[in-house]
């Protein structure tokens, strides 16, 4: 819990500012205060999007409870009671954690009266922004269902996840590292429409706070609450009328975004005319665009990169002007979320969709693992290649200009291809057709592994770059050794691929021990031979 870290941390600065000065006093009260409705918001915004599927009514649920003899009154209220029981639980456990200690360290020298103010006041004011965190993505949720689709929520669902991962990262980092010198920067930087500003105000009224700026952002919050909660439960009303009318009409198409068309563009690019490392490419792209269990680890570990990147830039980019010249806090921020994202990738190729592919592979595809090989190749340079080139590109140009800009983008895009040759090889398996082996990540013993790889992709090369970034003729040699590097890659990956099989044979005893294989190609094999 950051904020308990915090409140232990400022606790002696605050017991000897109470008798000093005051003002200083109540600033590191406001100060906390603001930091407990932040992390709220993160915390629950987080529950809630990792709940995305379950907020609102969907079609599956339309089938299942449209002909059980239930009014729609029943079911609708029974959806928002349980919502709203969910919403509570999760908000209560948060910040009865953060409430007690806090109530009981700074409130302690006011009395009792004190003390009960103090809880009150933490508890109110971050329930309330809870409340409207977690109303504000119901409502979300269920307006993009009804004007996109089922697949547009997916998107949406995936892409909040990654920032609210990346947001609650970030808090964890930074909050605990405050000292209580930094306490205005901290006091001044929200802003007077930014929602955990609002709650601030909440959280200052119930103190008894006179200030009228406080007095607006109280009122702000109420009204932000009411009109969330209002969306919320409209939207959860409509939501269920729609998907009962769509339980009766035929599934909706996959669109352009569950298509992965672009992706798979690109993909194809690479497999070159392997018609079959084509097909698998567009079967794993196409997965990880249309299901939402593939997309969560690609979300959660390019979600550690930025939390990795807001760190650094924190500890040395204080202002603009000192990230408009080249340094290893910007030049490496497209290539950690490309080694994360991609690592993510990896995580997600464990992650089963349909076990019965893998049989749909056994039976009609080559049986040596090098188109395979290709496909995967493909469809992790297309997957992460080109939107880490838009990156570097749009951040850099602006900052450093194109001449940097140009040659960071030919290095990076040489590094991530490099990457993604050496993750290849660890992928011996058609992804998505294989069940999960519990603990194949082994997060905590390989935990350095990981970090070594981020140092040796993303900080190192950074650094070397940055000592010829004015040596043209260096520059090159260094894009030229990694071209080699990957070329040697690319032999040994096609050479490993070219020796195993897609699916071995004793993959189907050790993954399916209750499966019988009745090998009825081999026996018909053998009835032609001996007619």
């Amino acid at each position: 819990m950051p904020s308990l870290f915090l409140v232990v941390e400022v606790l002696p600065a605050y017991r000897m500012t109470v008798l000093r000065n005051p003002a200083m006093a109540a600033q590191i009260v406001a100060m906390l205060g603001s930091v407990f409705v932040t992390y709220t918001m993160v915390i629950v915004g987080f529950i809630a999007v990792f709940v995305w599927d379950s907020l609102t009514f969907d079609r599956r649920d339309a089938m299942v409870l449209g002909p059980m003899p239930i009014r729609g009154a029943t079911i609708v209220t029974a959806k928002l009671v349980a919502l709203a029981g969910f919403l509570l639980g999760t908000a209560a456990i948060v910040n009865l954690i953060t409430a007690v200690p806090f109530a009981l360290s700074v409130g302690d020298h006011l009395g009792l009266e004190g003390l009960v103010s103090h809880f009150a006041a933490c508890m109110i004011a971050t329930l309330g922004a809870a409340t409207f965190s977690f109303t504000s993505i119901v409502a979300l949720r269920g307006f993009v269902t009804l004007v996109g689709g089922a697949r547009l929520a997916a998107v949406f669902g995936s892409t909040l996840q990654f920032l609210f991962v990346s947001a609650l990262l970030c808090v964890t980092i930074v909050v605990p590292a405050v000292s209580p010198s930094r306490i205005k920067l901290l006091d001044r930087s929200l802003g007077g429409w930014v929602p955990p500003a609002w709650f601030l105000g909440v959280f200052e009224q119930w103190l008894g706070s006179t200030r009228p700026e406080y007095a607006l952002l109280a009122r702000r919050a109420l009204v932000a609450t009411t009109i969330a909660v209002l969306s919320a439960v409209i939207v959860s009303i409509v939501g269920f009328r729609r998907q009962m009318q769509l339980a009766l009409a035929p599934s909706a198409s996959t669109g352009t975004l569950g298509g992965a068309r672009l992706q798979r563009t690109i993909a194809g690019w690479f497999t070159g005319g392997n018609r079959v490392a084509r097909a698998a490419s567009d079967f794993i792209l196409l997965t990880i665009a249309r299901n939402r269990a593939q997309q969560g680890p690609i979300a959660i570990n390019a979600a550690i990169g930025v939390a990795i990147v807001a760190a650094a830039l924190t500890r040395y980019g204080t202002n603009l002007e000192s990230l408009m010249r080249p340094r290893t806090a910007v030049l490496w921020i497209p290539l950690v979320l490309a080694y994360w994202t991609t690592i993510g990738m990896r995580a997600a190729f464990f992650v089963p969709s349909e076990l019965a592919a893998s049989w749909s592979f056994r039976a009609n595809a080559p049986e040596t693992g090098l188109t395979y090989w290709k496909a995967v190749r493909a469809s992790m340079l297309a997957f992460v290649v080109p939107p880490t080139l838009v990156l570097t590109v749009a951040l850099l140009v602006p900052l450093l200009g194109w001449r940097v800009a140009a040659w960071h983008a030919l290095i990076v895009c040489a590094l991530v291809t490099l990457l993604v040759q050496v993750i290849a090889l660890t992928i011996d398996y058609i992804p998505f057709t294989r069940a999960y082996v519990p603990g194949h990540a082994k997060l905590r013993t390989r935990w350095p592994i990981y970090l070594f790889g981020m140092y040796a992709v993303a900080y190192w090369p950074v650094r070397l770059e940055l000592r010829i970034l004015d040596k043209p003729e260096a520059l090159v040699a260094m894009v030229a050794g990694m071209a080699f590097a990957i070329g040697a890659l690319d032999v040994v990956g096609r050479q490993m691929a070219g020796k195993r099989r897609a699916l071995p044979q004793e993959e189907s005893e050790e993954l399916f021990p209750d499966v019988t294989l009745l090998n009825l190609g081999g026996f018909t094999q053998g009835a032609s031979a001996g007619q």
